[in-house]
């Protein structure tokens, strides 16, 4: 097994600067940037992998598997619970304790918090919902520690991942089999990678099926308050359909108490369903009880942990690549046709 002196010897430096490069001080201690490029380089080309137990010698947290979960820092409120209730079930399936550090990111400028990680603290990273930007940044960057992507697929990285067009498949087929011409859809005013996946697969599908929405896409912030403010437009405006798409589960809320407040029979006179990437409880207990295109963000991370424990305790293959399918999930907004 490599040592930081191998490292050293290799990288005509002193152990003491592998040491504060590798522990992520190197801004700190003034090393320059070459030569930090240089040690982690060096690094992985060695296959050095930090013993974070050793650091910990006499120390009952020893056994403890620590990961750094890296969290875009908007539109993934719903997505983070989920993957807490994915840590919970996950954790006590192991003998290990599991310790998850969620450090926040804004989506296309990840290279401002992933390059002043320190490698030696973790055993390995979950990285979720990074741009495409984001994502050549790390497969650039030496890779101390296993790092598995969570609802994102990138060469040369292990992952599990919603499949997004089919998510967008399904949307598309359910508004029309409803709604026939009549259908408006929401979708999130900022880029996303996710979203414009899905995006791009209800059009596609919608282009297929002849249904026409050039007059009927609106675009919101991803908040329910933003929904709410949209939900009264439209219905001032008199631009509800028969069917509404909402993307994204908050501004469904927001579009689904204004309705409300309208008195418009949900379920009724108007259809209205939208992605779930929450708990099943937060779409389940609305009233009424709205019907979800569900992406098992659950499951993803839970797998995706499993996966990345499985890599860092050598049972796993570092290419494993997971593509869980979305499905229906009928509530009281869109009961389900009965045949």
């Amino acid at each position: 097994m490599s040592t930081i002196y191998d490292i050293a010897k290799l990288s005509e430096t002193s152990a003491a600067t592998v040491s504060y490069v590798l522990n992520g001080r190197g801004e700190e201690k003034r090393i320059s940037r070459p030569t930090q490029e240089r040690i982690l380089a060096v690094a992985q080309r060695l296959n050095y992998r930090p013993n974070v137990t050793a650091r910990q010698l006499k120390s009952p947290a020893s056994s403890t598997i620590r990961i750094a979960a890296f969290w875009p820092e908007f539109y993934f409120e719903q997505s983070l619970v989920s993957a807490m209730h994915a840590v919970k079930t996950v954790s006590h399936l192991y003998t290990e304790e599991i310790e998850v550090s969620v450090h926040f990111f804004t989506p296309g400028k990840l290279s401002d918090v992933w390059d002043k990680m320190s490698p030696v603290g973790f055993n390995g990273v979950i990285l979720a919902g990074a741009s495409m930007e984001d994502l050549a940044h790390v497969a650039g960057r030496p890779r101390l520690v296993p790092v598995v992507l969570a609802n994102r697929r990138y060469a040369g990285f292990p992952s599990v991942s919603i499949d997004h067009e089919a998510a967008g498949r399904l949307a598309c087929e359910l508004a029309f089999r409803r709604g026939g011409q009549s259908v408006c859809t929401v979708w999130d005013s900022r880029f996303h990678v996710a979203t414009n996946l899905r995006r791009t697969a209800f059009t596609k599908r919608a282009e297929e099926l002849g249904l026409e929405l050039s007059e009927s896409q609106y675009m919101c912030e991803g908040s329910s308050e933003d929904g709410y403010e949209l939900g009264r437009s439209l219905i001032q405006k008199g631009q509800m359909k028969k069917v509404l798409y909402c993307n994204n589960e908050s501004v469904s809320r927001g579009l689904l108490t204004a309705m409300n407040e309208a008195g418009i029979r949900v379920g009724e006179e108007i259809y209205l369903f939208t992605a779930n990437s929450g708990p099943d409880s937060f779409c389940r207990f609305m009233t009424p009880s709205v019907t979800t295109i569900d992406l098992r963000m659950q499951e993803v991370f839970e797998q995706g942990l499993k996966l990345l424990l499985g890599i860092i305790n050598h049972h796993e293959d570092g290419d494993t690549v997971t593509t869980i399918a979305p499905r229906y999930v009928y509530r009281d907004s869109m009961p389900e046709l009965v045949k």
